[in-house]
Formats: C-alpha cells, sequence, structure tokens
C-alpha cells in the first residue's frame, strides 16, 4: 500500500516538472517570436486610447475622468482602461513597455490554454492513448497558438490589449470551472474557492470587453460535453456558479447596454443587414488564415457583400459548419464543443452589431478552438495509423511539430517587422487592399511625417476620389496643409467638406477654427470652437483654442472665463494655464502670469515654448520686480537644447543674456533666432525679422530689451 501511494507521488511530481518544463518552453517560445516587437510603435488607435489620451496622465485623472473623457476604444473597458493607466504610470507614452504587458499577457493565456486542454485531455472520458499524452498535445496546441501570426494584432498592436486581455479572463474563467468540477466532495473549501475565481475572471472579462458575455455559454457547452451526463447533475453541482454569472450579467448589461451604440447612423458603419450578409466571406476569410496565413493586414477596408453568391452561397457553407457542430455538440463531441465555442466566440463581433466589418483580432480566442481541433485530430489520425507502433508516430509526431512551430514562429517575427514604422505598415495595407481609404489616409499622414509631402497630398487625394463620402480624408488633408504645411487658405474648404460628410464630429469644427484663425479670419474661429465644445464638451483643446482666439481679438473678459472653466474640467491642463498667463500679461497683471506660468511648467517642464514664453516675461518685462534674469537664462538654455530649430526660444534666450549683460551672447543668439524665422504663426516672417534686428541693435549698444507692447495694449484697453 506504502509502496503504491509512493508511486502515485512519485508520478504526481515528475508530471508536475514535466508541466513547468512545458511552461518555460512556452515561454521561451513567445519571447523569441515576439522579440523583435519591442520597437513597435503606436499605431491608429493607440493614439486616442493611449497617446492623446488626457484621461491617462494620472491615476486621478483615470479614476474621475467622465464618459466624455474616455475614447470610444476604452469606455465601458474599465479594466483594459486602467492597465493602460497604470503603464503610463510607470514609463509614460513610450511603446517599450506597453509592448512587454502585452507579451505578458498572451503568455499568461497560453499557459492557461495548456492548462485547459491538459486537464480536459486527462478526463475519466478521455481514451487512454489521449490522457497518457495529454501533457505534449497540450503544449503543442498552445505552443501553436501562442506562435500562430494572426495573434499579432492581438499582441503587438498595443490598443488590442483589450482583446488579449478579455481572452486571458475568458480562459481563466473556464479554467477555474475545470478546476473546480476536479475537486473530490471532501474538497468543497476549494471548489467554492475555485468557483468564486471563475466569477472573478467572468467579472473582470466583462469590464475589459464586451464579447466576454458569452464565456457563461461555453462553459455551460464544456459542462454538456465533459463534465456532466445530464442537466440535473451540472446544476446539482455547479447551480450556485451559474446563477453567480447570471446575476453578473444582469448587473453588467442592466449597466452598460443602454449605452452601447448599435445605429449605424452618421458612423460610416453599415447597417445590421450589411452587416450580417457579409460575415461569411469574412468567417471564411479567417478560417484560411488560420491554415494559411499569408495575407495579414491591419486594416482590411472589408467591402459590404453585394454579390448574391457571396452572400447566400458562403452563408450556406458557415450555416452547414453551424449545423455539423450543433449536432455533434447534441452527441456530446469534443468536435462539436469546440466548432460551436468558435462561433460563440465571434457571434458578438460577426453577426449583427455593425462594427468594422473585418479585423484579424477577432480571431485570438476562436483561434484556439481551430488549433485545438486540429491537433488533436491529427494525433487522433496518426495514432490509429501507426496503431501499436509508438515509434512511428513518435517519428511522425516530432518532425511535423517541429516544422509547424518553426513555420509559426518565423512568420509572427517577419509580421512584427510591419509593426516597427506606421509608413511600412500602412504601405503594407495599401499594397494588399489599394481602395481602402483608411489605408491611404493612414499612409498619407505617416508620409507627411517623414517630409514626403508630394507623396502624402498623393495618398489623401486618391482616398477621396476612390471614396467621396469618407470624411477623414478631406479632413486629414485640410488639417496637415494648415497645421504642418502653413497653407490655411487651401485647407478651409477641405475641412468645410469634412463637415459637410458628417456635421457632427467635433474635430473636424476644432481643425477648421484652427485654420480659420492661421488664415487671419480669427473673427470667425470661435464660431467654430464653439461648435466643436457643443459637440464634446470634453474637446478640452477646443476651449483652449477659444480661448486664444478671443484672446486675439482683444476680448480678454471672454476668455479668461473659458480658460478658468477650462481649468476645472481639463485633467492635464498645463497649456490652459500657459494661455491664461498670456492674458494676464496682455491686461496688465503679470504677478498672476508667473502663477500661471510657475503652474503650466509644473506639468510640463520640459515644454521648450512654454519654457520660451516664460523667459521671455522674465527677461524682458518693464517692471523690475517681475524681471529675474538668471532664472530667464536657464529656462531659455533648456528651451533651446529642446528644441534648437524653434526661433522662439533664441529670441527669449538672446533677452534673458541682454537682461544678465552678456550682449556678445545675446547679439549671437538673436542672429540666430534672425535665420530661423520663416514660420512665426501670429505675425508675418518679415514684420518678425524686422523686429529681431531691432533688438539685435539694442544688444549692440549693450542695452537690453525691454517688452512694453502689453503695457501698451491694457492702457488701449482700459481707453
Amino acid at each position: 500500500m506504502e509502496d503504491s501511494v509512493s508511486q502515485i507521488e512519485d508520478s504526481d511530481r515528475d508530471a508536475a516538472r514535466r508541466n513547468v518544463m512545458f511552461g518555460l518552453l512556452l515561454t521561451a517560445a513567445a519571447y523569441l517570436a515576439y522579440a523583435n516587437s519591442f520597437a513597435g510603435v503606436f499605431l491608429l488607435d493607440d493614439y486616442a486610447c493611449i497617446v492623446d489620451n488626457a484621461a491617462l496622465r494620472s491615476l486621478k485623472a483615470t479614476w474621475q475622468a467622465s464618459r466624455d473623457e474616455i475614447p470610444g476604444g476604452l469606455r465601458r473597458r474599465d479594466v483594459g482602461r486602467w492597465t493602460f493607466a497604470l503603464n503610463y504610470a510607470a514609463g509614460g507614452i513610450e511603446p517599450y513597455g506597453y509592448h512587454w504587458v502585452n507579451l505578458a499577457i498572451h503568455i499568461a493565456a497560453g499557459l492557461l490554454l495548456f492548462g485547459i486542454v491538459r486537464r480536459t485531455l486527462d478526463l475519466p472520458r478521455s481514451p487512454e492513448y489521449l490522457r497518457e499524452s495529454s501533457g505534449v498535445l497540450a503544449f503543442v496546441v498552445a505552443l501553436f497558438w501562442l506562435l500562430h501570426p494572426l495573434q499579432t494584432e492581438s499582441v503587438t498592436y498595443i490598443v488590442q490589449r483589450i482583446e488579449s486581455l478579455m481572452g486571458l479572463f475568458f480562459l481563466a474563467c473556464l479554467y477555474f470551472v475545470i478546476r473546480a468540477a476536479d475537486c473530490g466532495p471532501d474538497a468543497s473549501v476549494r471548489r467554492r474557492g475555485f468557483g468564486a475565481l471563475a466569477v472573478v475572471s467572468l467579472a473582470l472579462g466583462l469590464w475589459t470587453k464586451e464579447v466576454m458575455f458569452v464565456a457563461p455559454f461555453v462553459v455551460a457547452c464544456y459542462d454538456y460535453v465533459f463534465l456532466s451526463r445530464s442537466l440535473r447533475k451540472s446544476l446539482a453541482d455547479r447551480g450556485a456558479l451559474y446563477i453567480s454569472f447570471a446575476v453578473l450579467l444582469v448587473i453588467y448589461f442592466a449597466s452598460t447596454l443602454k449605452r452601447v451604440p448599435v445605429s449605424a447612423t452618421n458612423s460610416g458603419r453599415p447597417t445590421s443587414w450589411e452587416y450580417l450578409r457579409s460575415q461569411p466571406g469574412v468567417l471564411l476569410h479567417y478560417l484560411k488564415l488560420t491554415f494559411w496565413p499569408d495575407d495579414l493586414c491591419l486594416d482590411y477596408g472589408w467591402p459590404i457583400a453585394t454579390d448574391p453568391l457571396e452572400i447566400y452561397g458562403k452563408g450556406a457553407v458557415i450555416l452547414v459548419l453551424l449545423s455539423i457542430g450543433a449536432w455533434l455538440l447534441w452527441k456530446r463531441s469534443w468536435v462539436g464543443f469546440l466548432i460551436i465555442a468558435f462561433f460563440l466566440i465571434l457571434a458578438p463581433t460577426s453577426t449583427i452589431v455593425p462594427l468594422h466589418l473585418a479585423f484579424e483580432h477577432r480571431m485570438y480566442l476562436p483561434l484556439a478552438c481551430i488549433v485545438a481541433l486540429v491537433v488533436i485530430a491529427a494525433f487522433v489520425a496518426i495514432h490509429r495509423l501507426a496503431g501499436a507502433r509508438t515509434s512511428l508516430a513518435a517519428v511522425l509526431i516530432l518532425p511535423m511539430t517541429l516544422a509547424v512551430a518553426w513555420a509559426l514562429g518565423a512568420a509572427t517575427y517577419q509580421r512584427n517587422l510591419d509593426y516597427l514604422s506606421a509608413e511600412r505598415m500602412w504601405q503594407d495595407v495599401v499594397d494588399k487592399r489599394p481602395r481602402n481609404p483608411r489605408g491611404l489616409v493612414n499612409l498619407g499622414r505617416a508620409k507627411a511625417l517623414a517630409n514626403d509631402k508630394a507623396k502624402a497630398i498623393e495618398m489623401f487625394e486618391t482616398a477621396m476620389r476612390v471614396k467621396p463620402t469618407y470624411s477623414p480624408a478631406p479632413y486629414n488633408y485640410g488639417a496637415w496643409l494648415s497645421d504642418r504645411w502653413n497653407e490655411p487658405e487651401k485647407a478651409i474648404p477641405l475641412l468645410q467638406k469634412s463637415i459637410e460628410i458628417r456635421p457632427r464630429e467635433s474635430d473636424y469644427h476644432f481643425a477648421l477654427g484652427n485654420a480659420l484663425r492661421q488664415a487671419k479670419r480669427t473673427e470667425e474661429a470661435p464660431d467654430a470652437y464653439r461648435k466643436a465644445l457643443e459637440l464634446n464638451d470634453a474637446n478640452h483643446d477646443a476651449r483652449d483654442n477659444l480661448a486664444m482666439a478671443l484672446r486675439e481679438l482683444g476680448r480678454y473678459e471672454e476668455a479668461e472665463s473659458t480658460l478658468k472653466e477650462a481649468v476645472a474640467r481639463n485633467p492635464d491642463p498645463w497649456l490652459t494655464h500657459m494661455e491664461l498667463a498670456r492674458v494676464c500679461v496682455a491686461t496688465g497683471r503679470p504677478s498672476e502670469a508667473l502663477r500661471h506660468f510657475d503652474a503650466a511648467m509644473r506639468s510640463r517642464p520640459d515644454q521648450p515654448l512654454l519654457g520660451g514664453e516664460l523667459a521671455w516675461l522674465l527677461a524682458t518685462h518693464p517692471d523690475e520686480a517681475v524681471r529675474d534674469g538668471q532664472r530667464a537664462v536657464r529656462l531659455a538654455i533648456a528651451a533651446r537644447d529642446s528644441a534648437p530649430d524653434l526661433h522662439l526660444v533664441w529670441d527669449a534666450l538672446a533677452a534673458a543674456q541682454a537682461e544678465v549683460g552678456e550682449f556678445n551672447e545675446a547679439v549671437k543668439s538673436a542672429e540666430q533666432a534672425l535665420s530661423l524665422v520663416g514660420t512665426a504663426d501670429e505675425i508675418s516672417a518679415d514684420e518678425m525679422s524686422d523686429e529681431i534686428i531691432a533688438r539685435i541693435e539694442l544688444y549692440r549698444s549693450a542695452q537690453p530689451f525691454r517688452d512694453v507692447a502689453a503695457e501698451e495694449e491694457q492702457s488701449g484697453t482700459e481707453k
């Protein structure tokens, strides 16, 4: 008896060591496949959800963010949103740290998948040869799933952490249900503990991504096929668990469903019928990529299906697969479970809710069903072919596993290269989908950032020809003309066209206001900014720029009132404080201006324009009590080092050097400022050049500059 117990304990220890070894191998394989992903850049929705998301700038801002301040891609997804906030708190806007977390989530999900497959194959109902090979088969399933290049969109595309994190909680929920079922009658405390962990996993998944609501249904199918032979037995063993699931789903839908958009009106997305009839083609494409992932694309721009053969022919194929899966599930077949689980997980994003038609990250979890089905079916076939000849089976299985794993890992590594630059990724999209207007627009943006203006314009104009009703094309074209290429008069009609196509887009009105200001049509800009705020009260940039326009028009009281409202609303109001400082300078309140400058500096100590303007005030104000030449020099040097091509910081440095008596250095700095003039926004380059030349003459005569313009402006206002 003791020998038997000892043998069981030794066997358990050997199994535990093998599982640890498998886990380490899975981790190492995943790391090698994604080793080049850490240099990947932010792309597409990463900007709205992370880079430009003011609600991530501090944990306090994340906690206090209103619904309007949360980007659409993170609303109702608080768990995922908080992971980004923690990433930002740890490393700011540096993609490297985000990629590490994404890979860690992916590896953790792979380890859970390994545990699920191994424990399922270890069930008494499995044939003995499957139980004997459960660890190896689970390892192969998890390995192929971790390495498959179809997963790159959920791992390397940073914001799709939402998908992989939901997948992690989904797998955890199922895993803990299996662990609870493994507990014997004498382990009721452990059983309840695992059940509680399953409920917690469901809750975390629900508030990560909506797809998680199908997890209880997948659990029920698993229970039906693998754990219980009757509904009565299932309810007796896990009734409390299912009641907890049901209560949690009710709470979730009661708190979120009323805010989920279900209409395609003004969204540029298809109607529910257009979406449904296009999905058969999309699903078959997903299946094709599972077996031959040679056409991966970040943004398909998938067309709405109109061909009857495309709709009904491919739809019939999907219905046949569903029917086979349902029949096999009824027969309690593991194949039926995997087929139905595949379709259940895809159902929220591949039926009638009108989203973008096709995205590869939706296959993150469903891929596990297909991989498990193929691996186990192949093993069963090889076992039957080899019979008792186990050496033959080993000869067949080992090289096949190594070859497939190598091919998948190499393809993943190669695909990650496309994520290393926005230009490369969007060129890949346009090469594969040349009539995708979003791909063309984003390639245009990438070309513009690379200073290839001609190619950028070509992409924007091509997108407008391909789809004249695609509003982001004229919007991005106009925004670049105005903000970067200093051609606001050309930009204004383009921005007006984007508003005509999609009038309720706050950013479009905001961009129009900016173009009007730059074109010296400042009196028209406030209306555009106010419209932007009417459409999105959380558009803090629009509120700040409205105040700028009002200040430029001399409407200081309105500007100050707007800015004080902005300080209370904006979670990161450094620009608001900077603009308040400008208003205070213009209205003869330098002490208040210094307080606002200091408040802005505490938030953005390295912002060159901010440092330059504060240095200018400290160096040039007529009031000796305001001036502080030494501090002005320090601020101006820091601003110059941060932005050496900005003429304003050199001008401020020259004024600061003159204030402390370094007139020769001041002349050199002012001459450098003069050489950089040519992109000034507020006054013409010629006028700016004349002013700098006049200051150079002052410095040559050993006189500091005193900025009396603000006092004169205040005097005129009082009159």
